[in-house]
């Protein structure tokens, strides 16, 4: 009983995780905000659900597993039991490895995203806009330039003229 107990709370965060993935898309996708080009975000998201949604499908396979065996854990030992009983094993087995490659594809996905897409502030990022510009930014560049002008640093003291 302790394994089904153990199983329905991983199967539970499983299915927060995906719910999670959902939510931040959802979010991103609502936001209208027209300084922010959220593609990217929505982008790496939605990369990251797809390999969420094979490890859902393995350990449900796998959680299936364990309910056959817990139906037949008491049952009269007969060699088909035994058999299916061995085999229902190796299922679960087999997908809860393949639930521990999927998750860790998931991992993979979201860093490799996180990492890609940058968190430059707008005002820096109209900063370096003058003289670079990062490849992949959330933040839109303004559609007009800065005014060019006279840069006066903070330090210097205003022209005096002279009369």
């Amino acid at each position: 009983m302790q394994t089904m107990c153990n199983t329905i709370g991983h199967l539970t965060t499983l299915t927060g995780l995906i719910k999670d993935l959902s939510d931040e898309v959802l979010f991103r996708a609502v936001d209208e905000d027209p300084g922010l080009g959220l593609g990217p975000v929505i982008n790496a998201y939605t990369s990251g659900a797809v390999p969420a949604g094979r490890a859902m499908e393995n350990y449900t396979e796998a959680y299936a597993q364990f309910g056959f065996l817990r139906r037949f854990a008491e049952a009269p030992d007969s060699a088909d039991l035994h058999d299916a009983r061995a085999a229902a094993f190796r299922v679960v087995q087999e997908r809860m490895e393949l639930v521990r490659d999927d998750l860790q594809e998931v991992s993979d996905t979201l860093r490799g995203a996180a990492d890609r897409l940058d968190g430059t502030p707008p005002r820096v990022l109209a900063a370096l806009s003058r003289s670079a510009q990062p490849t992949i930014s959330i933040y839109r560049l303004p559609t007009e330039p800065p005014a060019p002008g006279p840069v006066r640093l903070a330090y210097t003291p205003a022209p005096r003229h002279g009369r």
